[in-house]
């Protein structure tokens, strides 16, 4: 089970975990969980309430006192990434991730078909849980997450990553330089309660090609216009507003050979819904 928001009072926390597994703590839904990391953090480590085993990401340095203090309270054996179990990245391609894994007791490789340099760290983190657990025959050849940096098309390329926060966006961005290489454009949306002036430094801090910018059909999205002069306002200027993301999408196709949609699960949703008809139209 994975929390929806936060972890405290999410509906999740109402069952009782053999194991608890905590991804990297980074501002998001701060309306409601918090401002600060440490309020983060402390509403997700509440998901800690028993003596079984936690395994947490590597964690900014107060997130992690927050979740040592509420593992050290309820008897959880803590096991953190990074400290009890190591990797390095050895291949990143658009079809594969590959890394050296050095854990508990198994060391070797490991290969998923997941692209994204994000996906080596989660990969370490699940290979850690699962020894965790006392496993020892595993792997993620068969894993697939849809939406999480997924390749739609390849002539041109088309990638969709539901990145809706400050640290995904930058792992996305981050592994579309290295995978699919440098002058791509973006397709983006954003909800209204995001870090939108971050996350839009962010983007124009890789230097995109072109930026389209759209909502996805949620009364959350912010309206494109608003988000474009932002982008305006810190002197980028390659950036058009398309008020339906149909539009965006046919946009950019008609002019772009590699493509990055980000910003929004919604809107990740919609463009892989609308590939899907292209593709069918074509064959």
């Amino acid at each position: 089970l994975e929390a929806g928001l936060g972890g405290r009072l999410d509906a999740t926390n109402v069952v009782n975990q053999i194991l608890t597994v905590i991804t990297p703590i980074s501002f998001d839904h701060t309306h409601i969980l918090g401002k600060k990391i440490y309020q983060i953090a402390r509403e997700k480590s509440a998901v800690i309430k028993n003596r079984n085993p936690t395994v947490s990401a590597p964690q900014h340095l107060y997130a992690m006192r927050v979740i040592r203090n509420s593992a050290k309270k309820h008897k959880s054996p803590l096991y953190v990434l990074g400290k009890d179990a190591k990797f390095s990245i050895k291949r990143l391609t658009l079809n594969a991730t590959e890394i050296y894994y050095r854990g508990i007791r198994i060391k070797g490789t490991l290969k998923s078909f997941l692209p994204g340099k994000f996906q080596a760290k989660n990969m370490a983190l699940a290979a850690l849980s699962l020894e965790v657990l006392g496993f020892e025959k595993f792997d993620f050849k068969k894993a697939r997450i849809e939406g999480r940096f997924e390749i739609l098309m390849n002539h041109p390329l088309l990638v969709v990553d539901g990145a809706h926060n400050t640290l995904s966006i930058k792992s996305s961005l981050e592994s579309m330089n290295r995978t699919g290489g440098k002058n791509f454009s973006l397709i983006f949306g954003i909800n209204k309660d995001k870090e939108v002036r971050k996350i839009v430094k962010l983007i124009i801090s890789v230097n995109p090609s072109y930026v389209y910018i759209t909502k996805a059909d949620t009364p959350r999205a912010m309206l494109p216009h608003e988000i474009e002069s932002i982008f305006l306002n810190y002197g980028f200027s390659r950036v058009k507003s398309f008020s339906k993301v149909s539009e965006a999408l046919r946009a950019a196709l008609s002019r772009e050979n590699k493509i990055l949609v980000t910003g929004s699960f919604y809107l990740a949703g919609e463009v892989k819904s609308l590939s899907e008809k292209i593709i069918a139209s074509n064959t």
